[in-house]
């Protein structure tokens, strides 16, 4: 069957609607993912000793200011080394969410259900490239970004300015940065969906979103806005843990269940982009039901 464009405010109420008729695998593959890393991110903060800078903030911050410079740096970066390693865990279990939710949501639009093992199975052949792909594309972003801080405060060095126009300067500085990150903002769906290699792949993402660069911009604000929305509602219920009189224990279970949520969070997100992944598709060629199977 043909696949045809479809008004904006029609795209998001199809990607809503197939999360709801595919929730079981994308929760499946979220929670597999996301709780052991939850759990291993918990030990690496016990093993750098970043929980203790953590009790430290949340229960008396004043014992900072009675710390020697030396501890204090110490419990500093012990948390710093802790977070980031975190993060790239989180990175890399995000990247295979992904992958694997746009298998689940293409197929649903294919007219076939497909299973949270076989979306995970497809997920892993499709990894290594789709890993490659990402952290290439987070690389240009950041860089170009950076670059654009950095041009922008070279006229600014050590002199005053009108805060309007230094904010307008940043933003234009900035937005090449902005520009290659929606441009970006498809290339986990290619790597999933269609068969292209490594440069190929960045190119197809900025091919496919050139025609609607703004709309996809668009889309991609509300899809944060409904996720940030979420993590905020999920919130409420996870911090109170951490008033628990075991302080550590209930950090550790606020943290298990705001990474388990993030899952769900990423595993929908990702199932969003790939509804728009195939408007932005049939917009430029033709395209049927086959051809995501």
């Amino acid at each position: 069957m043909r696949i045809l464009p479809r008004p904006f405010s029609q795209v998001l109420g199809d990607a809503l609607n197939s999360i709801t008729r595919t929730w079981r695998p994308i929760v499946s593959t979220a929670s597999l993912v996301f709780v052991p890393v939850g759990l291993l991110s918990l030990l690496i903060f016990r093993w750098t000793g970043a929980t203790e800078f953590l009790e430290i903030v949340i229960n008396d911050p004043g014992v900072l200011q009675t710390l020697s410079d030396e501890v204090l740096f110490e419990l500093i970066d012990s948390f710093l080394v802790a977070t980031a390693i975190a993060a790239g865990l989180q990175t890399l279990a995000t990247v295979f969410v992904y992958l694997a939710a746009h298998k689940i949501i293409s197929g649903e639009l294919a007219g076939s259900m497909i299973t949270g093992h076989q979306a995970r199975r497809f997920a892993l052949g499709r990894y290594p490239l789709a890993l490659a792909s990402s952290l290439i594309a987070l690389v240009l972003v950041i860089g170009l970004g950076a670059l654009g801080v950095l041009v922008w405060s070279i006229p600014f060095a050590g002199r005053g300015g009108g805060g309007f126009v230094v904010f307008l300067f940043l933003i234009a500085c900035v937005a090449p940065a902005l520009w290659m990150a929606v441009g970006l903002s498809m290339l986990t769906p290619v790597v999933a969906l269609e068969r292209r290699g490594l440069v190929a792949g960045l190119v197809r993402s900025f091919e496919l979103v050139k025609p609607r660069w703004g709309s996809t911009l668009g889309y991609l604000a509300v899809v944060g806005l409904l996720g940030t929305v979420s993590a905020q509602l999920i919130q409420l219920i996870a911090l109170p843990l951490a008033s628990l009189d075991n302080l550590s224990l209930g950090i550790s279970v606020a943290s298990i269940i705001g990474l388990f949520a993030q899952g769900l969070i990423v595993g929908g997100i990702g199932s969003m982009w790939t509804v728009w992944y195939v408007d932005l598709r049939a917009r430029i060629e033709p395209l049927v039901t086959a051809d995501l199977g």
